[in-house]
């Protein structure tokens, strides 16, 4: 193992280890620490998290396939890492280690970027692009990005996970709620329904001792779905995904969003503020509320659509 030295205290750490056939497939070939977050990438391109409190190290749950790539109806998620490097990288968010992975599956390549920012102890930002190296076009109808399974631990006998949930629906489900095995909602960021739709682009999941959430940071609302499940008792699940229609060329490429994955501890406030920090440093601004915002108003929310005067 090769480990990069002189980074201060609390900066991001870079450890990477040269590519082998002879690896495991849970044996890392590249990995990137923040403070409190890290992902390592196994020789197929799946990712696994760490969530670092309080001097305590936790796997948030086994390897995923985090990032595929839907072509010709066949959804590609074993990506032989080709190569990868680590290099400084800095804009409105300030600096950050940037760690780029290259990976292969049938003709399509795929270069990922992992950035820890200085100023995001708990969060990883990721950019996703696809480049068509065959000599045939190919039909891209889909793309999932950071897509990871959170464990229950030892609390899988009671309530192992709350969640925050991001879209908006016409029956009004809560946006914080307990799960429960059977447990799966699309929260799709369109419109679900004539006069509902849109919602925070950042979902989360969270157990007694930490938390995941991922969500997009784009500066513009993106049709997406963030989808969370809980399959079984013993695990749930969050990703973001987008539906595609398009003929990738020999030699084209196209980016997703850009996504990121955080963890925090106790609810899902921690991440909500660094999400908000992200996109105040991206230039987004937020006015103080007018006095008015505050006082009673009628609202259909409130009484249902069937209320009358009398």
């Amino acid at each position: 193992m090769k480990a990069i030295s002189n980074i201060p205290a609390l900066a991001a750490i870079f450890c990477c280890i040269a590519g082998s056939t002879a690896l495991a497939a849970d044996v890392p070939v590249a990995q990137i620490q923040a403070p409190n977050i890290g992902m390592q990438f196994d020789e197929n391109g799946r990712t696994t998290i760490t969530a670092r409190f309080d001097g305590r190290s936790m796997v948030v749950g086994p390897a995923s396939a985090s990032e595929s790539l839907l072509v010709d109806g066949k959804r590609l998620e074993l990506w032989r890492v080709k190569r990868q490097s680590t290099a400084t990288f800095s804009d409105k968010r300030g600096t950050a280690r940037r760690l780029t992975i290259t990976a292969q599956a049938a003709d399509i390549e795929r270069e990922e970027t992992v950035d820890a920012f200085d100023r995001y102890g708990r969060v990883l930002v990721i950019n996703v692009r696809y480049i068509n190296r065959g000599a045939h076009p190919v039909h891209v109808t889909g793309w999932r990005n950071a897509s990871y399974t959170i464990a229950a631990g030892e609390n899988r006998n009671g309530t192992a996970f709350w969640s925050l949930q991001s879209g908006s629906y016409e029956k009004r489900p809560d946006w914080v709620v307990p799960l429960k095995a059977g447990f799966h909602q699309d929260n799709y960021l369109g419109m679900n329904a004539d006069d509902y739709g849109g919602g925070t682009p950042v979902v989360d999941i969270w157990r007694p001792d930490f938390g995941i959430a991922v969500g997009h940071d784009e500066l513009t609302p993106q049709l997406v779905s963030e989808p969370v499940a809980m399959p079984s008792d013993d695990r749930a699940t969050l990703a973001i995904e987008g539906k595609q229609n398009l003929v990738l060329r020999p030699g084209a490429s196209f980016q997703t969003p850009e996504t990121f994955v955080a963890v925090h501890q106790r609810d899902y406030f921690e991440a909500l503020r660094d999400y908000r920090r992200m996109m105040m440093d991206r230039g987004v601004h937020f006015e103080e509320p007018a006095a008015g915002a505050f006082d009673p108003i009628w609202c259909a929310w409130g009484f249902g659509r069937k209320f009358q005067p009398e």
